[in-house]
């Protein structure tokens, strides 16, 4: 028997139908894969943007390592701050005390309001100080002493600054001052 081309051209057809039906699948598969390669390439671009992003920040390790130290340092300089409070506590104590013994601003003014009125005129005390003067040493050793004073004024400097903050502690000692004062009005006369 021979085959006409009609034959083989429907062998072929019905070939190629049989075939398509078979690779059918295949083909789906083949799509599946070509799916999940451009999912996967996605993915891997991702990844590759997030290992650029933690590559910044591994760079910028040493540059904290330095404020990592500072802030060591830092909260070493606080905690020696705060070891120091209890013996504050006591110190605050012992000015409250101080402070509680200190008598009432009010008689310290008319103390000091007295003495002004008791002092002499103010031209007897410059002919005071004139005679004082031409009694003085030389000048030469005047200037070496006041030297010698003046030397030791940047010590001074701490005790004047501890008055300093006392001084600036009046005003708040007043109101205290004020409730000894009344205190001490209540209690009856001996």
């Amino acid at each position: 028997m021979t085959l006409t081309n009609d034959d083989l051209m429907a062998i072929s057809q019905l070939f190629d139908v049989k075939m398509g039906f078979a690779l059918e699948p295949v083909k789906d598969e083949i799509d599946d894969l070509k799916q999940n390669t451009v999912q996967l390439g996605g993915e891997i671009q991702g990844l590759k943007e997030h290992v650029q992003g933690l590559k910044g920040h591994v760079e910028k390790l040493p540059l904290m390592e330095s404020e990592i130290q500072d802030l060591k340092e830092h909260v070493q300089d606080l905690k020696e701050h705060v070891e120091k409070l209890p013996s504050m506590e006591s110190e605050i104590q012992g000015l409250k005390e101080h402070v509680e013994k200190l008598p009432s601003m009010e008689s310290e003014i008319q103390g000091l309001k007295e003495h002004v009125e008791k002092l002499p005129s103010m031209e007897s005390e410059i002919q005071g100080l004139k005679e004082h003067v031409e009694k003085l040493p030389s000048m030469e050793s005047e200037i070496q002493g006041l030297k010698e004073h003046v030397e030791k004024l940047p010590s001074m400097e701490r005790e004047i600054q501890g008055l300093k903050e006392h001084v600036e502690k009046l005003p708040l000692m007043e109101s205290e001052i004020q409730g000894l004062k009344e205190h001490v009005e209540k209690l009856p006369s001996m």
